[in-house]
């Protein structure tokens, strides 16, 4: 009797915490609350319910992010913001003449590229959300710090650019596609800096370009191996994991399938679940203060992992909204494989050899690499850095290679010439059509064109205000 009364309790209780569990119009009544009493007058969002608290993770980072995940939750549920107009005003309030958005709030330093790249990057998410614009050309902001400070910039940023460029309404330029893509190196698990964030930036990445993800069954199976027993990815300290979870399962969502990646996903539902507060919002983890930051990743788990619904149909420009928690599931397109180039990087460049069967190749791996169509390597070059650009003589089996350090080389056969003078990555090159000169452009703003057989600067010119990105010469050489 004794054993029956406690598999009976043990039940009884079992089925009331089942019954506690919120639904989901708890939650979104209670996300609605949250907003109600966090919102100010003049179109910005506290942190959270306390006015003294000063947010954790990104809304402690940069007085921009409550804002902007404000805005990004009131559009994915359909809601009207509490002060529309005045938060667009707000947004726009922030921006500098010079086209970078800056806090003003927040441990970030506004003028520090770091700053620059976030904050921009934020208030141009918020902004396209409310159908606004800003009110100057942030693009030059962008190609300022693209030219050599977003190689410092933390792991996490990589996907910044490629969202802020959409954000404008363009892609993002070929040649800081291939700078950034260069700096996402996975491992043989296909992670980047052994940590969940830069993986999943990476992710983000390769969607928001519209390509496959490399390297993206190795991620998937570490993932699901790294997953904790509650259901997170809190593997860190909490201030290093605060997104991991989300950043898991945006990656799971979008480069795996099957029942384990379903399982996994709804496990971790359930642990952003445990992170709600009495207050309507979310904590970082459970028994956490309700944070803005935090709300917008445990709620993009739910909308994710189908918990929480979207308005449907969905918003105009649903996968710019912030992190992609409503980013479309699809695959790239593929041309057909003739052969595989076998580079340790990415392939960022190609010409067609002079005998028009063989195939010359640049990678981040710092290699120009020959092939015929059969993928049987014919040479291989090393330069100094990753190579930007590549381009063949016709007259002769001759090439010329830049490089991310600024060196421009020509090859051939029999000899190696290295040309230095650019500051800079060298993003485009050129052969006169009979003599032998060639012409290189890169992020100096500059024009080269040498004698290349003997090493001779023949000329430069300048005048450009941003990055040569090709360059061509008249059919008649002039």
């Amino acid at each position: 009797m004794k054993r029956i009364a406690i598999i009976c309790f043990v039940g009884f209780l079992a089925s009331s915490l089942r019954a506690a569990e919120p639904t989901e119009k708890d939650i979104l009544d209670g996300l609605r609350g949250f907003y109600a009493k966090t919102a100010r007058p003049d179109g910005s969002f506290q942190p959270g319910v306390d006015p003294e608290y000063r947010g954790m993770s990104d809304c402690a980072y940069s007085d921009l992010a409550a804002v902007t995940y404000a805005v990004t939750l009131h559009k994915t549920f359909g809601w009207k913001l509490p002060h529309e107009e005045k938060t667009i005003a707000f947004l726009l309030s922030r921006q500098k003449p010079t086209g970078e958005f800056v806090n003003v709030a927040g441990t970030v330093k506004p003028d520090s590229a770091e700053g620059k790249t976030y904050n921009t990057t934020q208030a141009l998410v918020a902004l396209r959300a409310l159908s606004a614009k800003p009110k100057y050309d942030p693009t030059p902001i962008f190609e300022d710090i693209l030219k050599e400070d977003y190689k410092e910039l933390p792991a996490y940023t990589t996907s910044f650019f490629p969202l802020a460029y959409l954000c404008m309404g363009k892609p993002i330029p070929v040649k800081a596609d291939q700078g950034v893509r260069a700096l996402m190196i996975q491992d043989r698990t296909g992670y980047l800096n052994d940590h969940i964030a830069a993986t999943f930036h990476a992710s983000h990445y390769y969607h928001l370009v519209g390509e496959t993800t490399p390297k993206a069954t190795d991620m998937v199976d570490r993932i699901l191996a790294d997953q904790s027993r509650d259901g997170s990815w809190l593997l860190n300290k909490p201030s290093r994991d605060r997104h991991a979870t989300y950043d898991a399962v945006f990656t799971l969502h979008h480069e795996g399938s099957g029942l384990k990646c379903k399982q996994a996903i709804e496990k971790a539902a359930k642990w952003a679940i445990s992170c709600r507060n009495d207050d309507g919002g979310f904590g970082h983890f459970p028994g956490a203060a309700s944070d803005a930051d935090a709300i917008y990743f445990n709620v993009g788990t739910l909308v994710m992992a189908g918990v929480l619904k979207p308005i449907d149909p969905l918003p105009a420009d649903a996968h710019l909204l912030s992190w992609g928690h409503l980013m479309p599931i699809r695959s790239a397109k593929r041309g057909r494989e003739i052969f595989s180039a076998n580079h340790d990087g990415p392939v960022s460049t190609v010409a067609f050899w002079n005998d028009d069967k063989s195939v010359l190749t640049g990678s981040f791996d710092g290699t120009v690499r020959l092939w015929n169509l059969d993928g049987k390597q014919l040479f291989s070059n090393k330069l100094t850095a990753q190579v930007g650009a590549v381009a063949v003589r016709q007259a002769s089996p001759v090439f010329a290679a830049g490089a991310y350090d600024g060196l421009v080389r020509v090859g051939g056969s029999k000899f190696n010439q290295d040309l230095k003078g650019h500051r800079g990555a060298v993003l485009a090159v050129a052969f006169h059509p009979k003599d032998e000169i060639l012409a290189s452009g890169g992020m100096d703003g500059s024009v080269y064109i040498w004698r290349y057989a003997d090493g001779a600067l023949h000329k430069k010119l300048a005048g450009h205000r941003s990055w040569v990105n090709s360059l061509a010469f008249a059919a008649d050489g002039t």
